[in-house]
């Protein structure tokens, strides 16, 4: 564990000098600076930490492990300041090999007005679209350790020109307790873009944030970050849950982000969530003062079984409480086929009683003497002695009788041999 936290700190260290160089102001590509999801928003960007979602992939991959469910999606339509809009697609798949997970990011203007050097219209119009596809992988190094990375491909377009690059991301989670746990970031490593003949550097940031959870329904989370073009910004959000009913959930959202310019608003936003079953509902307002307000919808959806954590590995179970059916046949036999259907077992057949030769019946031990019962009768002034039960009374050999009483099929060899008594 003191390994793991040794090497990410050192190759954040490693990573923060060369990319911190640049000075502010000079990053490309600034659309993935933006808060994707209408929850990440609703808490003020503070989500280093909590990434327990599927929107993960677009703040910390090492959270990708923390899904309740195998699979789950997660869509938000942006509706952003100045007439621009930002889609987001992400999908996670759990795996008993690991969390896989791809992120699409698609921000665009619609038609600008085009002007001249002096800031008058000429008629024209021109589009800007910014683009960027990821696929990330996370893994439990062990039951409070996790561990992510993601690789994406950027593409920018603006006024008929587009330029491409590529970028990697990482980053580490762990959970001292179920309720506290600590993230760390390194987004946004890679060469910069060039458009117009001039390269410009991605917008490298480190974030370290922390999430607590008090009393099961109230989540605090926290953020600090240092990117390329900024200085430290601090970033808090809280979140409190009411059930309404048994499996369904309202959530109430606050935050902050330190980074807002004077004339970009107070830095406040807010949201409320609402999950039925598996399925959730997002919204979240983010103000900018005098540039407008940004509006974000998500919608998100969880599907197959769900993920029990089991130390550094994961089972999956169906819903319905007793868990996925496991068919498993004895030594050396394979296990029954899906979907066959078993037949009951046939009870054994009654093995053929066969009279025993005389030899064997000489052989057998002989029957316990039953202890003799002496019946006094007044009446008579005679006494008898019979043994309790008498045996059967009747005029043959043993052999006879042992050969008698098997062919009844009442008893079977040793029990006839019993019955019939000493040899007459």
């Amino acid at each position: 564990m003191k390994n793991a936290i040794f090497a990410i700190t050192a190759v954040c260290a490693l990573l923060c000098a060369p990319a911190f160089s640049s000075g502010e102001g000079t990053s490309s590509a600034k659309f993935l600076k933006a808060d994707s999801g209408a929850r990440s928003s609703a808490l003020g960007g503070a989500y280093t930490a909590v990434s327990d979602d599927a929107d993960a992939v677009n703040y910390n991959p090492a959270g990708m492990v923390q899904l309740g469910r195998q699979d789950e999606a997660y869509f938000t339509h942006n509706e952003w300041i100045s007439g621009f809009r930002q889609e987001n697609l992400s999908y996670v798949r759990n795996t008993p090999a690991g969390a896989f997970g791809a992120g699409l990011v698609y921000f665009h203007s619609g038609a600008i007005a085009e002007t001249d050097m002096a800031g008058s219209y000429t008629g024209g119009e021109f589009e800007q679209s910014d683009m960027a596809f990821s696929v990330n992988y996370a893994y439990r190094h062990d039951g409070r350790l996790s561990l992510g990375a993601g690789v994406k491909l950027i593409r920018e377009s603006l006024y008929g020109h587009s330029a491409m690059s590529g970028a990697l991301d990482a980053g580490a989670l762990y959970a001292f307790s179920d309720d506290l746990r600590l993230g760390l970031t390194i987004r946004n490593i890679g060469p910069g873009i060039k458009l117009y003949e001039e390269s410009f550097p991605l917008p490298f940031a480190v974030r370290a944030g922390a999430a607590y959870t008090y009393r099961a329904n109230t989540l605090f989370s926290a953020d600090l970050e240092k990117a390329r073009d900024s200085g430290l910004v601090l970033k808090f959000g809280a979140e409190y849950r009411v059930s309404v009913r048994k499996s369904d959930v309202l959530a109430l959202r606050l935050g902050y982000c330190g980074a807002r310019d004077e004339d970009a608003g107070s830095g406040l936003t807010g949201g409320l969530g609402f999950k039925v079953e598996r399925y959730v509902i997002d919204y979240s307002f983010s103000p900018f003062g005098e540039l407008g307000n940004a509006h974000r919808f998500s919608f998100g959806m969880a599907f197959g079984p769900a993920v029990k954590k089991t130390g550094a590995h994961e089972e999956y179970a169906e819903e319905s409480g007793a868990g996925a059916a496991s068919v498993s046949g004895k030594s050396g036999e394979p296990p029954a086929a899906a979907g066959a259907i078993a037949r009951p077992a046939e009870p054994a057949a009654k093995p053929a009683v066969q009279p025993l030769p005389a030899q064997e019946i000489h052989a057998a031990p002989a029957a316990e003497p039953v202890p003799a019962v002496r019946n006094d009768t007044p009446d008579e002034g005679i006494s008898i002695e019979e043994s309790v039960p008498q045996a059967e009374p009747v005029a043959e050999t043993k052999e006879e009788c042992v050969s008698r009483c098997v062919a009844s099929g009442t008893l079977d060899s040793i029990g006839c041999i019993s019955r019939c008594g000493p040899v007459r």
